[in-house]
């Protein structure tokens, strides 16, 4: 009889035990898993930040659907366990994801407007006294400002997300290993000079539309 009841609470033990480390287990697996996630989009934005003039394009957009990919995955799984960094993984997700799409958005027009500039350019030097000139000029100038101001919205939200990144990212630092930090100073830089290059982008347009004042013949188109 006492080795039965031995037995039974070795059981009990070692069902308990089994318990906890399959528990544990999945509180590990589950923090390893929002950790990567973090991470990789750590590593994304980290490789979108400005480059020199002659390295390769950078696909934003497809940046964009992997750290969304990861919200969904972090989304679709019990954090429970782990609600405190579940929380904290999910605002920095998205604020990782937005700050691509931002980006994206921003390659996208400014590669529209610079054909659009180009367009409207060379209509500014073509001759002036055909009858459909101005309306013609009217028309490449409407292109050209909405061009602008699809990047204007776009710098400057990629700019205030950047400013809101290091907020998130300290909820989710402790987690963190130093190397997958993302410097903040980096995170300022990379808003201050997307916000230069659209007073420079600004400045250039509204010169060559003040170009077209000085060179007779018809007046300077309104903006």
């Amino acid at each position: 009889m006492k080795r039965y009841a031995v037995a039974i609470v070795a059981i009990v033990i070692a069902l308990a035990l089994g318990v906890w480390l399959y528990q544990w287990y999945r509180v590990q697996s589950s923090r390893d898993a929002v950790v990567a996630a973090i991470k990789d989009a750590s590593e994304r934005l980290r490789a979108s930040w400005p480059r020199e003039a002659n390295e390769p394009a950078i696909d934003f957009e497809a940046h964009a659907r992997a750290v969304d990919a990861h919200v969904l995955a972090l989304r679709s799984m019990n954090t429970s366990s782990i609600r405190e960094l579940g929380d904290a993984a999910d605002d920095y997700l998205v604020t990782a994801r937005e700050i691509l799409r931002r980006q994206s958005a921003m390659q996208g027009s400014r590669e529209r407007l610079s054909k659009d500039v180009e367009i409207l350019a060379r209509h500014l030097q073509s001759d002036r006294g055909r009858a459909a000139w101005p309306q013609q000029a009217v028309r490449l100038k409407s292109a050209v400002d909405t061009d602008l101001r699809d990047y204007r919205i776009a710098s400057e939200s990629y700019a205030s997300l950047l400013k809101s990144l290091p907020a998130s990212q300290a909820k989710v630092a402790p987690h963190l290993d130093r190397a997958s930090i993302i410097d903040e100073n980096a995170a300022k830089d990379a808003g201050t000079r997307a916000l230069d290059a659209l007073a420079r982008t600004d400045e250039n347009i509204r010169q060559l539309t003040r170009l077209d004042a000085y060179r007779g013949g018809r007046p300077a188109i309104r903006r």
